[in-house]
């Protein structure tokens, strides 16, 4: 009989610390049971951790070209969180899509947040097409009310400049489509977001829908389409004190917003590089400009989705964009790596060759950032197989002795770096000739 109670004693004490964990929104606890307890909204922001903003429902190339594939790689990749960005009228098609991407992202671990476009309303504010969208939202929700809470819902896209101009509406439109939503979902993620470009300047406008039930966040924007180095709003340039203030100081206004409000934000766009408007940032300068962004935006806790997939992935043929890579491991994986990647891919240029006598001549190369030093190889072979010699230089010229006159010299230049203790080499420049 003591061995019973002490055993049932030990049941009950499990069960207890099971149920404790799950109201406090333990992550290994949501993972065991599929999600099926509500998340606390401050335990969501800490999952969603680094994300990126995905075309795979929003565009007819998106949806052709969309791949489980595409999810596996993308969580191997360190992205925890996909922004599926969708703009279609609800229909059974519709569904079928969403479901196999939503499916796939909680079968392979990555959290899946619903974002709907909703141009009509946007572009034009009227009763109607408040109506629309709300009932789009209704739909939906009905629909996925039976899905794991890792599953959010982001209620809008970024205002247009209609909505911009109409903070009342905008209001409106959160506290209906909150309210359609809790008739099925009492418990899910909402995700509402300021106007003007969702800048966290006007998270002060929001108001908290009444039927929020203490599951709701705020998403705000900030480059969104990339720095500029000539606008002042999002000026980029070096990493100037005054331009890692702008930085500084939109999230210190998200940050003041959640100690006022308790409610957690989350960043739902940004990119590195002005892809839209051509994009006059290097690689470079491009990743330079992410490791400060991350390391501002991890610093407050606030997670963030990169804008966006097709600038990383290439669709049509299922893999990464070798040039992106750095970049890529920058943003998810390792800003040492994303350097080390960046020198390895890097290639100067022999920039002259001249004869200093009959056997004798100087090389000038351009400098790579971060080099330690120089290996060039010289040739009387355009293949360097013949006659083939070598020298480490730390400047950026070196003159060569001992050839031959009447000989045709072939020369290339690579860098190397040392890297966790380990020397690594730049790509070799392209070959000149000189012949003595």
């Amino acid at each position: 009989m003591k061995k019973m109670i002490k055993n049932f004693v030990i049941i009950l004490t499990v069960a207890g610390c099971l149920f404790y964990l799950a109201c406090k929104g333990d992550n290994q606890v949501y993972a065991q049971t599929g999600g099926n307890f509500p998340i606390l909204p401050a335990d969501y922001q800490k999952m969603l951790g680094k994300g990126m903003d995905v075309d795979w429902s929003k565009t007819g190339a998106g949806k052709r070209n969309y791949s489980e594939s595409a999810v596996r790689k993308f969580k191997k990749a360190g992205i925890r969180h996909v922004r599926i960005r969708v703009k279609d009228a609800v229909t059974e098609s519709l569904f079928v899509t969403l479901d196999e991407q939503i499916n796939d992202c909680l079968k392979y671990g990555l959290i899946p947040v619903l974002a709907y476009q909703a141009n009509e309303f946007k572009n034009v504010v009227s009763d109607q097409s408040m109506l629309e969208a709300v009932e789009w939202w209704r739909m939906v929700a009905e629909h996925y009310k039976n899905y794991p809470y890792q599953l959010s819902f982001d209620l809008l896209i970024e205002c247009s400049d209609a909505l911009n101009k109409q903070p009342e509406r905008l209001n409106e439109y959160f506290e209906k489509a909150v309210g359609a939503i809790r008739l099925t979902n009492p418990g899910r993620i909402v995700i509402i977001s300021p106007r003007v470009r969702s800048d966290a300047a006007y998270l002060n406008d929001l108001e908290i829908p009444s039927r929020a039930n203490g599951y709701i966040m705020a998403e705000w924007h900030f480059y969104a389409s990339g720095p500029s180095k000539t606008n002042s709003r999002k000026l980029w340039t070096t990493g100037t004190k005054l331009e890692k203030a702008l930085i500084k100081d939109k999230i210190n206004l998200a940050l003041a917003w959640q100690q006022k409000t308790g409610i957690p934000t989350w960043v739902g766009a940004w990119m590195a590089g002005n892809y839209n408007d051509g994009n006059d940032y290097t690689l470079a300068e491009q990743i330079e400009f992410a490791h400060y962004m991350i390391t501002q935006l991890e610093g407050a806790g606030i997670p963030y989705a990169v804008n966006s997939d097709t600038k990383f992935y290439n669709r049509e043929t299922d893999k990464w964009i070798r040039s992106m890579l750095p970049l890529r491991h920058c943003i998810f994986t390792s800003y040492q790596k994303a350097v080390r990647m960046l020198f390895e891919n890097s290639q100067n240029q022999v920039s002259s060759i001249k004869k200093v006598s009959k056997s004798s001549i100087r090389i000038k190369w351009t400098d790579i950032k971060r080099a330690d030093g120089y290996i060039i190889t010289i040739s009387t072979s355009p293949g360097f197989w013949k006659d083939r010699r070598q020298a480490a230089v730390t400047g950026t010229e070196k003159v060569l002795k001992g050839l031959r006159t009447g000989t045709t010299y072939y020369v290339k230049v690579k860098g190397h770096m040392r890297f966790n203790g380990k020397k690594v080499y730049s790509e070799y420049s392209k070959q000149k000739s000189i012949r003595l």
